[in-house]
């Protein structure tokens, strides 16, 4: 779930992330989606930001499991259990 609050007219956004457990979240590190990280999470998150563009975030985030695929000389693959 995605909350967002914003007071005019200084600008102030905030915005609360809650991530259930079992959630997936996905990226691709390339273009073509060789080189990908996929992580099993579950935790809560929250954003603000200020009208000086100075954004904070703090909350928590459990990676339960998950890997890293990424074309060496980094390294081939990595798995998180």
């Amino acid at each position: 779930m995605l909350r967002c609050r914003s007071e005019f007219p200084a600008s102030v956004l905030d915005f609360a992330l809650n991530i259930n457990n079992g959630t997936t979240i996905g990226v691709d590190l390339s273009a073509d989606g060789k080189n990908r990280l996929q992580l099993n999470t579950q935790g809560s998150l929250s954003f603000s930001m200020n009208p000086m563009n100075s954004g904070r975030m703090v909350g928590r985030l459990n990676i339960l499991d998950g890997y890293i695929r990424y074309t060496p000389p980094l390294m081939a693959e990595k798995k998180f259990a």
